[in-house]
């Protein structure tokens, strides 16, 4: 006999050993999911499409996003291997945001370490960002940029193409003599 954990309810469930056993009993089913959460079906909503897509590109290498989740090592915790369980403690998606691992943009999707965050907030959490710490802040080199007026390509440059220190780059005005 094994433990299960059943994809409509989240509750255990035990049987002998069965790959397609998915749910706790027959009137647990994906008819059930339907009436109880409302989520799957013919019209999904967001929030589960999120969590499937999640599930998906941490633990099947045939999907696209594979070798950048799955593939680099970052997995769902346990407890959200089951919807409901995702649900309970992420909430459905507000409108406008998806799902970021944060403050961990390396770390595992588990509670502590994920939100739902807007379009901005999740191109601030990516691994192409560069980060810049001056007088004890550290920042996007975009969020910089922005902070002080300038394009993101004019501080990009002054720090990667002409070699400039960080505190020039940040104070000397646009257009300013170094």
């Amino acid at each position: 006999m094994k433990h299960y954990v059943c994809e409509c309810c989240g509750r255990d469930f035990v049987v002998r050993p069965s790959p397609k056993r998915r749910f706790c009993s027959r009137s647990c089913n994906s008819k059930t999911i339907n009436t109880i959460h409302g989520h799957s079906g013919l019209s999904p909503t967001r929030t589960y499409l999120c969590w499937k897509n999640m599930i998906q590109r941490c633990t099947n290498p045939r999907t696209r996003k594979w070798p950048i989740y799955g593939g680099r090592g970052i997995k769902v915790c346990k407890r959200w291997a089951s919807f409901a369980n995702f649900l309970l403690d992420m909430g459905e998606s507000p409108d406008g945001k998806s799902l970021d691992r944060f403050p961990d943009k390396d770390g595992n999707y588990e509670k502590a370490n994920c939100r739902w965050a807007t379009p901005t907030e999740q191109a601030l959490n990516t691994r192409v960002n560069v980060h810049i710490t001056f007088k004890g802040k550290t920042k996007t080199l975009t969020e910089w940029a922005r902070e002080l007026g300038m394009g993101r390509k004019t501080l990009e440059g002054r720090i990667k193409r002409f070699g400039w220190k960080v505190e020039d780059a940040l104070t000397i005005p646009v257009g300013g003599a170094k």
